[in-house]
C-alpha cells in the first residue's frame, strides 16, 4: 500500500518520526511496552488510546501512579526517551491527549520540534483502503543493560463501517470506524490513516483477526491540550484541540 502520512503543510513524512512506542516503568531496572502514541502538536503533545494508560493515571484525581515514557525517534536511529507528565482523557471515547517533557536541541539550543500528521473528520468511503503504523512487534519487557528491539510496521485493511453512535455498552462504547486491519497487541493508540494519508482515528479494539475498531478523530476536538503555551480559552486544563485547530496549530483537513 502506498499511503503515506502527511505533515501539517501536506508533505509526506516517515511515520516513525511522529509515531512512537510507550513504555511503563515497572521498577528501576525494568520497563514494559504498553502501546503506541503519536504527536498532535510539534512541541510534544500526543494522542493515544485511553485504555493504554488507564491503570497508570487516576483520571478523577489527576494523579499518576507510575512513570511512563515515549521513545521518540528524532532522526535516523537516534532515540530520545521523553517522560509523559500530563494526560487529559475523553469522557465519551477511548482517547486521551497527553504531554511529554519539552527538549532543546543540543546542536542549536532551540526547542525540538517534532513532526505532526494531518487529521480529518471526513469519514472515508466504505471499502476504501486504510493503514495503521504501530509498534506491536516491539519487545514487551526492557531490562536495563540489555539490548532491546523496537519493531514498527504498516498494517493494512479496508473500511467496513463507520458509526456516529456506540456499538455496544461493553467493548465499543463510543462512535467508531470498523476496519479489516488486524490490530495486534502493542498497536493500541496508533494512528489510522485514510487513503489520502490523513489520520481518521486511533487503534482501540483489536485481537479479533480481520476486524478492528477505531475511535474517530472527531472525538479529539473536545479534548484539552495540557500546558499548551497559547491558551485562548484560559481553561485550567489548556485549550481544546478545536481551539488550536482554529489557530492553525493543529491541522484538520477536509
Amino acid at each position: 500500500m502506498t499511503i503515506m502520512a502527511r505533515s501539517l503543510d501536506g508533505r509526506e513524512i516517515e511515520p516513525h518520526t511522529c509515531v512512537f512506542p510507550i513504555l511503563k516503568e515497572v521498577d528501576s531496572e525494568t520497563n514494559q511496552m504498553i502501546g503506541t502514541g503519536f504527536f498532535i502538536t510539534n512541541i510534544g503533545h500526543f494522542v493515544t488510546a485511553k485504555h493504554v494508560i488507564e491503570d497508570i493515571f487516576i483520571f478523577e484525581k489527576k494523579k499518576q501512579k507510575a512513570a511512563i515514557h515515549a521513545v521518540h525517534f528524532v532522526e535516523g536511529s537516534k532515540v530520545l526517551v521523553r517522560h509523559i507528565t500530563k494526560i487529559f482523557p475523553s469522557e465519551t471515547s477511548d482517547l486521551v491527549v497527553g504531554k511529554m517533557d519539552f527538549h532543546v536541541r543540543n546542536d542549536t539550543g532551540r526547542p525540538l520540534h517534532n513532526l505532526v500528521p494531518q487529521f480529518t473528520t471526513t469519514p472515508p468511503p466504505i471499502g476504501s483502503p486504510v493503514v495503521t503504523f504501530a509498534y506491536p512487534g516491539t519487545d514487551k519487557i526492557f531490562k536495563r543493560g540489555n539490548s532491546s528491539t523496537f519493531v514498527a510496521g504498516y498494517f493494512e485493511g479496508k473500511v467496513l463501517e463507520h458509526s456516529e453512535v456506540l456499538r455496544d455498552k461493553a467493548l465499543v462504547k463510543w462512535p467508531f470506524y470498523a476496519t479489516s486491519i488486524d490490530v495486534k497487541g502493542g498497536a493500541s493508540g496508533g494512528p489510522v490513516y485514510d487513503y489520502k494519508g490523513r489520520v481518521i482515528g486511533v487503534n482501540c479494539v483489536g485481537g479479533l483477526g480481520d476486524l478492528s475498531y477505531m475511535a474517530r478523530a472527531n472525538e479529539l476536538l473536545e479534548l484539552r491540550v495540557p500546558e499548551f503555551p497559547v491558551n485562548p480559552s484560559a481553561h485550567p486544563d489548556g485549550p481544546s484541540v478545536h481551539e488550536l485547530m482554529k489557530l492553525g496549530a493543529i491541522k484538520f483537513a477536509t
